[in-house]
């Protein structure tokens, strides 16, 4: 069980860290006029995709492990944090502060599973 646990963990946590940079790029990338053919990046869809990703793998490898390996909270605890703040960024008050929650919140995602990964590994 470990090791299933410790690829969804690297697999959640890049896909966090993912969704981190998508979030910082696009606004910056569709600033520019020539790229501006990737305005297909600046979707809901996707970013919803991402958040249902992010919550498959935390109900998936995180709760798990918890459960049943270490029973420590911390990494649960981040990974609620992160969601916390990317829902709040949802809320459309500005854009930068969508940006600055999402971009907070799934890196707090991405320490969730680097946090439960390194508690799996000791």
């Amino acid at each position: 069980m470990k090791s299933k646990n410790y690829s969804l963990d690297i697999i959640a946590s890049t896909s966090s860290f993912l969704c981190a940079i998508h979030c910082i790029s696009v606004p910056v990338v569709l600033s520019f006029s020539s790229l501006n053919v990737l305005r297909f990046l600046d979707n809901q869809y996707l970013e919803w995709t991402f958040i249902i990703i992010g919550l498959f793998f935390v109900i998936s490898s995180l709760w798990p492990c918890y459960k049943k390996e270490h029973r420590k909270i911390k990494p649960l605890l981040f990974a609620s944090l992160g969601f916390v703040l990317i829902l709040a960024g949802k809320l459309d008050f500005t854009e930068i502060w969508e940006i600055s929650n999402t971009v907070i919140g799934s890196s707090f995602i991405s320490l969730a599973h680097y946090f439960n990964w390194s508690i799996l590994k000791n």
